[in-house]
């Protein structure tokens, strides 16, 4: 018995201390990000938000703006999102239900295995099948453009989604599934009525996972969006923060205003990150608290 006890305590102490370092780790990134940004901030201020400056720091009256590049990389980052929960979740319940149980596990387990893959052979694939096919269906003049760095990304996301969602069905069905089947339900009814409904908190997770990861994504969507600091159109070019930084950070010079003014993107780019996961707990304990009350 006490050595259960002295167990448990050591557990709980290196997972309070897990709790700590993690937190503080954050902290320190964030503070080391804010100490080199207050060159650009105090030089540049709220400049560095106008949506009228774009982003020239080597131009002949250098520019600072990076609101074009917040928004290219919140909408490649969303657009991939929505696309990876439809397509993520539809085929987490057509494996679920409309598929081989055999066949469906094969599935299951390569669709997990392109996690894997390197994100530089997802750009590969892009830049010689997707933005190929753009400039030779839709008669542009390049393929680089923000559907398809969406597009590479949602290739990207659609593990994280489908895996998710397909543990969330499968224990749903294990406590639902017996008690619908001896009332008479149809398996459509259970999916629509009663399936869904309870799969808010699981798609969640999914978004935020996905939001996640899809917002500090580099190689693959730089190999595919053209990387111009413009405001982002469907079919136009843009550039996202990840890569501005991997490709303007190696060249820059220590302690310049460009070198402040990346981290400061940087900045931005960690607060879109924490306010995504911020809002994600809360919703998910509004909805944890509601299915209580229910």
């Amino acid at each position: 018995m006490i050595i259960r006890q002295l167990v448990q305590l050591i557990f709980k102490c290196l997972l309070v201390i897990a709790a700590i370092s993690t937190f503080l780790l954050m902290a320190v990134m964030l503070g080391h990000l804010l100490s080199e940004s207050r060159l650009s901030i105090s030089r540049v201020g709220l400049d560095l938000l106008n949506p009228q400056k774009d982003w020239r720091p080597l131009g002949s009256t250098p520019s600072y703006g990076v609101v074009n590049i917040l928004a290219g990389t919140l909408c490649v980052t969303g657009l991939s999102v929505v696309l990876s929960v439809i397509f993520g979740t539809g085929t987490a319940l057509f494996l679920a239900y409309y598929f081989p149980a055999a066949a469906a596990r094969v599935i299951l387990s390569v669709i997990e295995l392109i996690a894997g893959i390197p994100s530089v052979i997802f750009g590969f694939f892009g830049l010689s099948v997707v933005v190929k096919w753009f400039e030779s269906h839709l008669q542009m003049a390049s393929g680089e453009c923000v559907l398809a760095a969406s597009l590479i990304l949602t290739l990207m996301l659609l593990p994280f989604v489908v895996s998710t969602m397909t543990e969330s069905i499968r224990a749903f069905r294990e406590v639902y599934e017996p008690t619908s089947i001896a009332l008479g339900l149809s398996r459509e009814y259970f999916i629509v009525k009663l399936l869904l409904p309870r799969l808010r908190l699981p798609l969640l997770t999914a978004v935020m996972l996905a939001f996640g990861r899809g917002l500090g994504e580099t190689m693959a969507v730089m190999m595919v969006i053209g990387n111009s600091p413009a405001w982002p159109r469907l079919f136009g070019r843009a550039e996202t923060i990840a890569s501005l930084t991997a490709l303007e950070m190696g060249g820059v010079e220590y302690g310049s205003l460009h070198l402040s003014s990346l981290y400061f993107a940087n900045v931005m780019l960690l607060v879109l990150v924490l306010s995504v996961f911020g809002a994600g707990y809360f919703l998910k304990r509004r909805y944890s608290h509601e299915q209580l009350a229910r």
